[in-house]
């Protein structure tokens, strides 16, 4: 019997041809999980870290650099800023050009 080498694997030409395409659909059925794992995690890799935002105390006026909203007794009064320090204003993994001189 007359084989056919294929990317799928090996077919008999007297194989009917709704037979191939139902293989050829199971197969495809198999990778489909592992190609949306891999579509999700390519768009990931270009996410950027959050940006920084400096915070009052309404209690006592300290001032704290966080990423995130530290709560009721707290209010923004800066950012965004790409450092820890809130120094550097921006969002980090933006490129934003010095002032000029």
């Amino acid at each position: 019997m007359p084989q056919l080498e294929t990317s799928w694997g090996r077919i008999n030409s007297n194989q009917s041809r709704g037979e191939n395409e139902a293989e050829l659909v199971i197969r495809l059925k198999a990778k489909t999980p592992a190609l949306i794992l891999l579509a999700v995690l390519s768009a990931a890799s270009f996410a950027a870290p959050a940006p920084w935002h400096q915070w009052r105390s309404k209690l006592d006026g300290r001032l704290y650099c966080v990423q995130t909203d530290p709560g009721t007794g707290w209010e923004k009064v800066g950012g965004p800023y790409k450092d820890a320090h809130c120094i550097k204003p921006g969002k980090p993994g933006y490129w934003i050009p010095a002032p000029a001189k």
